[in-house]
């Protein structure tokens, strides 16, 4: 499925943007968009003080204005709290308890020891291309929703259509233009099968 260009508009070539907002995130709290919850905003230095958070992390995507291929000395982790930051080339896996149709305790590690809880979060650009995918598996034995925000070059959250994940099967969601990051949150049991429409 594809999405709206929502990048048509932003220059990408201003890499520095970016690379600001990896460590000035004012619009972040605890390394999550704005609008999740209400919590102080921190600096990420403040953040990754008490938080396991990725240091020297290559990304490499290409945008309409070039290639961009960056160290982020820091950034923010891939698990925090109830949601998830996906970086271009990241695949991760994710175990997690289900509770009260909602999946709880996220946990990165790196490998699959546990595959009756182990979801695994694909996201990659299509080589030479603009196009990006995110794959996702889902393990579980319920039909599984999530939510899709996506990071522009400024920092800010865009809202994005998800299909549901069949329970034991996998995502196929695909975008026609790069994606600096992608969080994900709300992941959740679809029990109300006249929700299967793929929205946010």
């Amino acid at each position: 499925m594809h999405k709206r260009n929502f990048m048509e508009n932003v220059f990408p070539g201003l890499l520095i943007i970016f690379l600001l907002s990896a460590c000035n995130k004012s619009n972040v709290k605890n390394g999550r968009p704005e609008g999740h919850e209400a919590e102080p905003v921190v600096s990420l230095e403040q953040y990754c003080s008490i938080n396991p958070c990725r240091k020297n992390t290559r990304v490499r995507f290409l945008t309409d204005k070039g290639r961009v291929d960056e160290v982020l000395a820091l950034y923010w982790p891939v698990v925090q709290r109830d949601r998830l930051s996906l970086l271009p080339g990241d695949k991760v896996y994710i175990e997690a308890d289900l509770e009260g149709g909602r999946f709880i305790n996220f946990k990165q590690v790196s490998e699959v020891l546990n595959p009756g809880k182990t979801i695994v979060f694909d996201f990659q650009q299509t080589e030479g291309e603009l196009e990006m995918t995110l794959t996702v598996q889902n393990p579980f034995p319920e039909l599984m929703k999530l939510h899709l925000d996506m990071i522009d070059f400024e920092g800010n959250p865009h809202q994005t259509s998800s299909c549901p994940v069949v329970s034991q099967g996998s995502l196929h969601e695909i975008w026609p233009h790069p994606i600096p990051e992608l969080m994900v949150s709300n992941i959740h049991v679809l029990t109300d099968m006249k929700s299967v429409n793929c929205e946010y």
